[in-house]
């Protein structure tokens, strides 16, 4: 009788678990999905860019879609080359915290700073041209803008860059010129597929016909994740000792002069964001704060409190290069972002530097609001969110 209640209890779980828990460890069976393409072409001169018209994916996680990047690598529309003489062109060149990939495109700062902008009644139109690509290092952008970016005939170029100079300069085989595909190149040869033998095809066909253990194998999985997590995140907290990079920070300011020339050859004008982090002396210690910066953890070697110094540093020298070249209009997000209180600061950010959508409108405000006595236009209020969307 005790035999039949077990398996009747099984069959009940097993009937329990494939009708109210469809997808269960759907990700087992990934490695037989086919691969997208890579949108990526990779070369010397840059490194990387994204290919003309690739299909890339935008979200996180399992919230996702998938857009088509116009025919020079960049998000977004295309736009007509010469510039039309009513259109004010502003581009934004950088890494991630321009491309915004986990955002929509409508949801990105560029295009609610472009909708602000366009509010206001005027006999201009203005365009705000994503060029980011996430990864980018300073002399990455450089070589965007030169070869590309100014193109597009811009007024003003919105210079966002420098997070990763900074932490990839940590690790132990930087040298000058080090950009993600050298990182990424490294890493997928210590972690190529390797063949699927016989007792991997037993456990995939186990996996894919019995439930209960897809659920016995989430539990285990979930359990090392979490002493994986706790155990890195504890590391992180103890300084490593590395000493600062200076070499690498001398070759961003470089890199970074050589852009201002650039832009101010093309006779635009050159706008630099300090972008804010989740990272102030309060917020050091906060146990949350460590987990959104465990991807960072993962792969680079200096605690929380040697990344805030680090970063610290960065941002005095952007600073210091904005008194050499008074002529550039700066935006400060890390001053801005002094008045968020600690519980507000850690909502805002998703890791260390990136945010959602409620950031990339403060982002855009701000931008905005100091932009708006260079261009000669007032305050106003707008609607955030069109019908359209």
């Amino acid at each position: 009788m005790r035999y039949k209640l077990f398996f009747l209890s099984i069959i009940g779980v097993e009937l329990f678990l494939r009708f109210f828990f469809p997808n269960l460890a759907s990700d087992i069976f990934s490695l037989e999905a086919v691969p997208l393409e890579s949108p990526f072409i990779y070369n010397q001169e840059i490194g990387y860019e994204l290919k003309p018209h690739a299909l890339i994916r935008i979200g996180v996680m399992n919230n996702f879609c998938f857009e088509r990047l116009n025919s020079y690598g960049f998000r977004g529309p295309e736009y007509k080359i010469p510039k039309p003489g009513n259109v004010f062109r502003i581009l934004a060149v950088g890494d991630s915290l321009v491309q915004q990939q986990e955002l929509s495109y409508t949801d990105t700062w560029e295009q609610v700073l472009e909708r602000m902008l366009n509010k206001k009644n005027s006999n201009l139109t203005y365009e705000v041209i994503n060029a980011g690509i996430g990864g980018y290092v300073c002399w990455q952008v450089k070589q965007r803008l030169k070869n590309k970016g100014i193109l597009y005939q811009p007024d003003m170029v919105i210079v966002i860059v420098g997070k990763n100079d900074m932490v990839y300069s940590m690790l132990p085989y930087w040298k000058p010129g080090l950009n993600l595909a050298d990182i990424e190149s490294s890493y997928e040869r210590k972690n190529q597929p390797s063949r699927i033998g016989f007792f991997k095809k037993m456990r995939l066909f186990i996996y894919r016909y019995c439930y209960i253990m897809r659920m016995v194998r989430n539990i285990f999985n979930s359990l090392g994740d979490l002493m994986y997590r706790a155990r890195i995140i504890l590391k992180h907290q103890k300084d490593s000792n590395i000493p600062f990079n200076q070499e690498a920070l001398n070759l961003y300011l470089e890199n970074l002069e050589d852009i201002y020339t650039i832009i101010k050859e093309n006779k635009s004008r050159m706008v630099l964001v300090i972008w804010p982090t989740i990272l102030t002396e309060k917020t050091i210690s906060y146990p949350k704060v460590h987990r959104k910066l465990f991807l960072l953890y993962q792969h680079f070697p200096i605690s929380t409190k040697e990344l805030f110094l680090w970063n610290k540093r960065y941002i005095q020298a952007q600073r210091d290069f904005y008194k050499k070249h008074p002529d550039i209009i700066l935006i400060d997000g890390d001053h801005a972002f002094q008045n968020k209180g600690v519980y507000e600061r850690i909502s805002l950010f998703r890791d260390f530097v990136h945010m959602g959508k409620e950031g990339n409108i403060i982002i855009a405000d701000l931008i905005y609001d100091n932009l708006k006595r260079y261009l000669g236009i007032d305050r106003y209020e707008i609607n955030l969110y069109p019908a359209s969307r």
